[in-house]
């Protein structure tokens, strides 16, 4: 007699590996916080922000 497990059908997979899926899933999410980051931080970057440029103007008149 044959029984069901002597023979087994070979799994198919489809698709990437879950370690892919992951490291996308990841990756996305990392991303996403950094834009949610930059849009509710606001605009305030640069070398204003720590204090007086040092343009041509502020070094002439200084």
């Amino acid at each position: 007699m044959t029984s069901p497990h002597d023979n087994p059908e070979p799994v198919q997979t489809t698709g990437p590996p879950r370690w892919v899926k992951i490291a996308a899933v990841v990756t996305v999410a990392v991303i996403a916080l950094v834009v949610v980051a930059l849009l509710v931080g606001g605009g305030d970057h640069g070398p204003s922000r720590h204090g007086i440029g040092s343009t041509a103007e502020n070094v002439a008149t200084h």
